[in-house]
Order: structure tokens, then sequence, then C-alpha cells
């Protein structure tokens, strides 16, 4: 996983709060898959 995508994923979660971080995880997961 890029630092950038991390990078990204850290943004969302702190304007959106750590349900949005779990949604964030669970896109990019069936996205990769």
């Amino acid at each position: 996983m890029s630092s950038r995508l991390l990078l990204f994923i850290h943004i969302q979660a702190d304007k959106s709060g750590y349900n949005q971080l779990l949604f964030s995880f669970t896109n990019i997961f069936r996205i990769s898959s």
C-alpha cells in the first residue's frame, strides 16, 4: 500500500470520522479484488 494512499485515507478519517475510515478500507479492498 502506497504512503500516498495511506495519507489520503488518514485525511478522509480526519474529515469524516472512524466509520468513514472503515468504509474507505472496505471500498479499497472491493476495488482491489
